[in-house]
């Protein structure tokens, strides 16, 4: 059974690699309730974006 959480090399090239596939999981984790399945459907509300985006932010400078 494969892990639906794990990308094929061919998968991972075509994302752009490292930085593609962290685009594409941030935009999941922001755009969606349950992004840990394999295609959520739920968005999330305006509220909870800006919740997220503030979180990324933080931990983006908090880093520096």
């Amino acid at each position: 059974m494969k892990n639906v959480h794990q990308l094929t090399l061919e998968q991972y090239e075509k994302l752009g690699e490292l930085t593609g596939a962290l685009n594409l999981h941030a935009k999941k984790v922001y755009e969606y309730q349950y992004f840990e399945e394999e295609s959520p459907i739920q968005e999330r509300t305006q509220q909870e974006k800006e919740w997220v985006r503030l979180i990324l932010l933080l931990n983006k400078y908090k880093k520096r």
